[in-house]
């Protein structure tokens, strides 16, 4: 439940920063027939999200959800919904009848390529692009987790299906189920490892890289320098801005306690993120 809010309260957060883009000048109420200007909705909802986080902080239940729904009624019809409209691809052969050695392979080679590209030893995983130096986004590992829990999970609920039992499915170039697992376990492990006492995830400290967070991380260090600790950002400023990173680790630790069949080490740390 704390793991889902948390989540949910990002996804505002997230369009609260979007919705400034420049290349938005305004938005549509509920009703579709007044456009307002992004910035006075920005303008409207700060206030709210102030609210928001001194709710978060008291763990006042109740103000949480209160502050929740003004932000909703805030951003009116963008409440819940991604800046851009989802994109859909049709496969190369809409025809062609996938067997399951075609899966395999696919899974295979996809899994291959994520090791040799975005492993980085140590359960430890990267995305293109992120600085040299610093430390990799802990959220990159977080979703290579869940990505693997969720791989695992379909394997173990076709265990004694003819897709199963044929040993070609998710068997193909010694990727085997328990090598899954062993990556799963040991990235997650990394989680708890960085992990801070107060449940919250570090950011890597990528001041100076020139990237898009270089703007906020240049003010964090103004206002709070005692936040950056050696390669890690360890706390924001009250603003809310580590919520999305804390709530992708910790859902990525409730799905290692599922997979790993209850192990409470991966339970506890989901709790604290949330």
């Amino acid at each position: 439940m704390a793991i889902n809010l948390a989540l949910g309260l990002t996804i505002l957060l997230i369009l609260l920063a979007g919705c400034t883009r420049e290349n938005k000048d305004s938005i549509v109420d509920n009703q579709g027939s007044l456009e307002r200007n992004i910035a006075k909705v920005y303008k409207e909802a700060k206030p709210i999200v102030r609210q928001l986080n001194e709710a978060l902080i008291a763990e006042d239940k109740a103000l949480i959800y209160e502050a929740v729904e003004a932000l909703k009624l805030s951003f009116g019809e963008w409440a819940g919904k991604p800046e851009e409209e989802p994109r859909y691809y049709q496969s190369s052969y809409p025809d062609k009848q996938w067997a399951n050695e075609d899966i395999s392979l696919y899974l295979a080679s996809l899994l291959k390529r994520i090791e040799e590209d975005a492993y980085l030893g140590n359960g430890i995983y990267s995305k293109p692009g992120e600085p040299t130096g610093p430390p990799p986004m802990v959220r990159s590992t977080g979703y290579m987790v869940s990505g693997l829990s969720k791989l695992i999970s379909i394997y173990e609920v076709n265990e004694e299906s003819a897709i199963a039992n044929d040993k070609s499915m998710f068997w193909t170039n010694n990727h085997q189920m328990s090598e899954y697992e062993s990556r799963l376990i040991e990235s997650a492990d990394y989680l708890l490892e960085v992990q801070r006492d107060n449940g919250l995830f570090p950011f890597p400290n990528i001041l100076g890289h020139g990237t898009q967070f270089e703007r906020a991380l240049k003010a964090l260090k103004e206002k709070k320098p005692e936040a950056f600790e050696d390669d890690w950002v360890i706390e924001d400023d009250g603003s809310g801005g580590s919520q999305f990173n804390t709530s992708v680790n910790g859902i990525a630790l409730i799905d290692a306690y599922l997979i790993t069949g209850g192990d409470e080490r991966y339970l506890e740390g989901a709790k604290k993120s949330g």
